[in-house]
């Protein structure tokens, strides 16, 4: 951030930015394989069955085989939760991509959102997009897809709709 002549410093071990006297976060990402084994872990298992996830209407087409997963979010904690409970349960899609997407606001009203598109170019920030103009909050999904034949222009579509079927379960 110097380089960028971003005026910032630590608080504690935050990075704090001067200006906005908000705290530098890592945006979450797909969980690590190491994470999801951990997953087994008893008292990681507890954790996480505590978590409501909402399961989309599937879609086939063409040897494809796209499933959305979703539930309600208040904090980055709970966004990575999730996407290990989902990536580590015996009943995730064999996936080739799991494209990850997420929005809440935080307890100070404070907007958060990210993506991971995992191969999936421009997937992640078309499904927010759409999330959010349909007036979708606090949600975290995760779009598994298992590859087939191309779909084409409608690609984009077919991701939204389907994970908005899963999203619209938490509203």
């Amino acid at each position: 951030y110097e380089a960028d002549e971003v005026e910032c410093e630590f608080k504690g071990s935050k990075l704090m930015f001067k200006d906005s006297r908000s705290f530098y976060r890592e945006k979450v990402s797909l969980p690590t394989a190491e994470t999801l084994m951990s997953a087994n872990d008893p008292d990681v298992k507890k954790k996480l069955d505590k978590i409501i996830v909402h399961e989309g209407v599937p879609f086939r087409d063409k040897g494809n085989y796209i499933l959305s997963y979703a539930a309600t979010v208040k904090s980055y904690k709970q966004v990575s939760d999730f996407a290990t409970k989902v990536l580590s349960s015996d009943s995730a899609v064999p996936a080739n991509s799991n494209v990850l997407v997420y929005y809440f606001k935080d307890s100070n009203n404070k907007e958060h959102e990210g993506w991971c598109n995992d191969r999936e170019y421009g997937a992640g920030l078309n499904i927010l997009k759409f999330a959010k103009t349909n007036k979708c909050e606090n949600f975290a999904v995760i779009l598994s897809r298992k590859l087939g034949e191309h779909l084409g222009i409608r690609r984009h579509q077919v991701f939204q709709e389907n994970a908005y079927s899963a999203i619209s379960l938490t509203q």
